[in-house]
C-alpha cells in the first residue's frame, strides 16, 4: 500500500507541477519560488482538465489513458512552445503595491495589548467566546480609529512613485538582508511542513486505509461517471474540474477514484497557505506574506473543515483559485499586459470549473468591481480600461464554456424566465435562496479564529484608512482585498445568498491577510516602542500559537467523520465484482453518504435516498431527486407492497443495500434508519446475495411477483 501511495503521490506531482510550469514562466513574474509554486499549480489545475475534456468531445467517451497522457503533453508542450517563442514574464513589480504604514502609537498598542488579554482567555477555554466579542471589538476599534490619523505619513511614499519603483534591485524582496532571506525560508518551510502534518496525521494515525469526510464518495462517483461516459450530470449538478482530473490521475495510475483522495487529498490542506502568501506578498511584501502563510495553514479553520469533509472542490476553488485571481487581477490593473490578462482568465474561469459556490463568490467581486473601476478607467486611463474589459470578458467566455453542459445554460436560462421547466441548476439554486440562516456575527471569532478574526479586522479598518492616501491604480489594487472581504461579510449575513455559512467559512482567507498586515505593523513598532510592542505582539503571538496548537492536535485526533468499516468495504468490492449494470437501492442513514460509499466502490450511478425528515427539508433534497427519493423510501419502507414491485421495475433495480450498523464512535452512529431484518422475515422478491455485521445486500427478482 505504501509503494502504491507513493507511485500516486509522484504522478500528482508530475501532473500538477510539469504542465503548468512553462505556462507561469510565460503569464507571471514571480518573485520567489513559493509564489512560482503557487502559478504552477493553479494553471495546472486549470488547464489539465479542460484538455482533457476537449479531447474526450472527438476521442471519447470517458476519459481514457490515451486522452489522459494526451491532456498532459498537450498543455506541457503548448507551455513550452509559448515560452520559447514569446519568452518568460519579466517581474514589473519589485516592491509591495500598498506602501508601508508608519509604527503604531503608544496608545493603539496599548489598546490591543488589553484586546489580547480576553482573547487570550478565550484561546484558553477560560472565558466564553460571546462574552468577549463586545470587549475586544471595542478595543480593537478604538485602537484603530487612534491609529488612521497617523496614516498620513505614508501619502508621501503612495504618490512619489517610489512603491513599486522599477529601480528597486530584481530578485526577491529581502535579497539585500541574506541572514533574513535565509530565516524567513526556513521560517516558511516549517509553516508548511506543519501544514502538511496538519492534513496528514490524523489520516495516517486513524482513518487509512480510507478517509474521513462525507462528499469523498459523491466525487468518487462523479469520477467513475466521468472515466467511463465524460459526464456526471446524471449522478449530481457539478462543475467538472475536480472529477475530470480525479479521473486522468485514475487513468494514469491505474488507481480507483476513491484511492486517489485516501493518498492526495490531505494535501490539498497547503493550498490556501501558498495562495494567501503569493497574494499578501505582492500587495504588503514578504513579512506579511510569511504571516499570511502561518494563519491561513495552521490558524484557520476552515482549510481543515474542508479536508474533514472531504468537500475538496470548495476549497480549490473558494481557498485557492480564487485568491490567486486577486492576486492576478492586482496585477493587471497596476501593469496592464496581454498576458496578465491571459493569467486573470484562466484563474477566473478555473474557479467555475470547480465550483458552483466559489463561482458566485467571484462574480460578486468583479461585479462590484467593475461598477466602480471600469467607468473609472474607461473615461480617466482608456487603455488601462479596455485591457481591463478584455480580460473579463475572456474570463466570461471560457466560464461560460466550461458550465454550458453540466448546467445545460440555455435551459437553465429559459427556467429561470419560466419558459421551460425546471433544470438541476435551477432546482438547487431554489432550495438554497432564503433558506439558511445567516451565522451570528457574535460567534464569527471563535469560528474563524480569535487571532485571525479580531486582527483580520484591524487590518481591514487601516487597509481601507489607507486608501485615502494613494493615488491612480495602485488604488484600484489595494482596494480589492478589503471589498472581497466585505463582499464575503455581506454573504455571511443574509439568507438571500443562499450559502451564508460557506461565505462565512471562506471570510477567513481574506482576514487571514489582512491578520499578518496588522501582525506586521505591531511588530514593525517594535524599534520606536518596545515596552508596549513587545507586550501586544507576545500576547497576540501566544494567541495564535494556541489555537493553531489546539486545531493540530484536533486534526491529529480519530474523527467521528470516518463513514468507512471493514465490513462496509467488503459489500462495496463485492458490489463491484459482481456489478450488472443496473442501479442500486442504499438505504439511507441520516443522509446520502452511505449511499454514495456503495455507489463508489461498487461503480454504480445508484438511487438517491435520503430520509423521511431530509425529504421535508427543502434544502437537503433538489428538485430533480424528490420523486426518485420518494420511490426509494417507498421501497425501503413497504418492501412486500404491490407499488413497490412496480417501483423496482421501473428503476431496474439489480439490489437492494441495507445497512445493519456503523463503526462506533462514528457521526452516523445510531441512525439506522430501515431495519435489515424485516427483509428476512419472509419470502418475496429479494434473495440474500450477500451479508456480513455491517451490511446486508439482497439480489432484486420481480419477474412473477405481484
Amino acid at each position: 500500500m505504501l509503494i502504491r501511495a507513493v507511485e500516486v503521490a509522484a504522478v500528482a506531482l508530475l501532473v500538477v507541477g510539469v504542465p503548468g510550469y512553462a505556462w507561469s514562466r510565460v503569464l507571471f513574474g514571480a518573485l520567489d519560488r513559493v509564489e512560482r509554486c503557487s502559478l504552477t499549480v493553479a494553471l495546472s489545475l486549470c488547464l489539465v482538465p479542460v484538455a482533457a475534456l476537449a479531447l474526450s468531445v472527438p476521442f471519447g467517451p470517458g476519459i481514457t489513458l490515451p486522452i489522459a497522457v494526451s491532456s498532459i503533453v498537450l498543455v506541457t508542450v503548448t507551455g513550452i512552445a509559448a515560452w520559447l517563442r514569446f519568452g518568460g514574464s519579466g517581474t514589473t513589480q519589485r516592491a509591495p503595491v500598498s506602501p508601508q504604514p508608519p509604527p503604531l502609537p503608544g496608545w493603539s498598542l496599548a489598546l490591543l495589548t488589553a484586546a489580547a488579554v480576553p482573547m487570550l482567555g478565550v484561546a484558553l477555554g477560560l472565558l466564553p467566546g460571546r462574552r468577549a466579542v463586545l470587549p475586544v471589538g471595542l478595543l480593537v476599534l478604538l485602537s484603530a480609529i487612534l491609529y488612521i490619523p497617523t496614516l498620513g505619513r505614508c501619502s508621501s511614499d503612495a504618490t512619489s512613485g517610489t512603491v513599486g519603483n522599477p529601480a528597486e534591485p530584481p530578485g526577491h524582496p529581502d535579497a539585500r538582508r541574506p541572514a533574513l532571506l535565509v530565516a524567513s525560508r526556513a521560517f516558511v518551510g516549517l509553516v508548511l511542513l506543519l501544514v502538511l502534518a496538519r492534513g496528514y496525521a490524523g489520516p495516517v494515525q486513524h482513518d487509512w486505509p480510507y478517509l474521513r469526510g462525507q462528499d469523498i464518495y459523491a466525487h468518487s462517483v462523479m469520477a467513475n461517471l466521468v472515466l467511463t461516459s465524460g459526464s456526471a450530470s446524471e449522478f449530481l449538478v457539478y462543475p467538472p474540474g475536480l472529477h475530470v482530473l480525479t479521473a486522468v490521475l485514475a487513468r494514469l495510475t491505474d488507481t480507483p477514484p476513491l484511492n486517489i483522495y485516501y493518498v492526495l487529498a490531505p494535501a490539498l490542506i497547503l493550498l490556501p497557505a501558498l495562495a494567501s502568501y503569493s497574494l499578501a506578498l505582492r500587495l504588503f511584501g514578504h513579512a506579511a506574506a510569511v504571516g499570511a502563510s502561518a494563519l491561513a495553514g495552521l490558524v484557520l479553520t476552515s482549510p481543515w473543515y474542508y479536508v474533514r469533509n472531504s468537500t475538496y472542490a470548495d476549497l480549490i476553488a473558494a481557498q485557492f483559485l480564487l485568491v490567486l485571481v486577486v492576486l492576478a487581477l492586482a496585477l493587471l490593473v497596476c501593469s496592464p499586459s496581454l498576458r496578465h490578462a491571459i493569467l486573470f482568465a484562466l484563474l477566473g474561469s478555473g474557479v467555475a470549473l470547480f465550483h458552483s459556490v466559489a463561482s458566485i463568490y467571484l462574480a460578486l467581486f468583479l461585479a462590484a468591481f467593475g461598477l466602480v473601476a471600469l467607468p473609472y478607467l474607461l473615461l480617466r486611463d482608456r487603455p488601462r480600461g479596455l485591457v481591463l474589459t478584455g480580460a473579463m470578458t475572456l474570463l466570461a467566455v471560457l466560464a461560460l464554456a466550461y458550465v454550458w453542459a453540466p448546467y445545460d445554460v440555455p435551459r437553465t436560462i429559459a427556467a429561470f424566465l419560466g419558459l421551460a421547466s425546471q433544470t438541476g441548476t435551477t432546482s438547487h439554486a431554489s432550495m438554497a435562496i432564503g433558506t439558511q440562516k445567516p451565522v451570528p456575527l457574535r460567534s464569527a471569532p471563535t469560528s474563524l479564529g480569535q487571532g485571525i478574526f479580531w486582527l483580520g479586522l484591524f487590518g481591514l479598518l487601516v487597509l481601507s484608512a489607507m486608501l485615502r492616501n494613494i493615488r491612480g491604480p495602485r488604488a484600484l489594487a489595494v482596494a480589492l482585498l478589503p471589498l472581497w472581504c466585505l463582499i464575503m461579510f455581506a454573504g455571511s449575513l443574509t439568507s438571500l445568498s443562499g450559502f451564508p455559512t460557506r461565505f462565512h467559512r471562506d471570510l477567513g482567507v481574506p482576514l487571514s491577510i489582512l491578520a499578518a498586515l496588522a501582525a506586521v505593523l505591531v511588530l514593525r513598532s517594535v524599534t520606536v516602542r518596545r515596552p508596549a510592542s513587545v507586550a501586544a505582539a507576545s500576547l497576540l503571538a501566544l494567541v495564535c500559537v494556541i489555537s493553531g496548537g489546539r486545531l493540530l492536535a484536533q486534526a491529529a485526533a480519530p474523527s467521528t467523520y470516518l463513514y468507512m468499516t471493514p465490513g462496509i468495504e467488503a459489500a462495496g468490492e463485492w458490489l463491484r465484482a459482481n456489478n450488472m449494470g443496473g442501479r442500486l437501492v442504499v438505504s439511507p442513514a441520516g443522509n446520502q453518504v452511505p449511499a454514495n460509499s456503495m455507489l463508489a466502490m461498487g461503480n454504480y450511478s445508484g438511487l438517491t435516498a435520503y430520509t423521511a425528515k431530509q425529504l421535508r427539508d427543502p434544502r437537503a433534497v433538489p428538485h430533480r431527486d424528490r420523486q426518485e427519493a420518494r420511490d426509494v423510501l417507498a421501497i425501503l419502507k413497504r418492501p412486500y407492497a404491490t407499488k413497490t414491485l412496480q417501483l423496482l421495475r421501473r428503476h431496474d433495480a439489480d439490489y437492494l443495500v441495507i445497512y445493519k450498523r456503523f463503526r462506533q464512535n462514528s457521526y452516523w452512529e445510531n441512525k439506522i434508519s430501515v431495519d435489515w431484518r424485516v427483509f428476512k422475515r419472509r419470502t418475496g422478491p429479494y434473495r440474500v446475495a450477500f451479508e456480513n455485521e455491517d451490511v446486508l445486500i439482497l439480489h432484486v427478482d420481480t419477474g412473477g411477483q405481484g
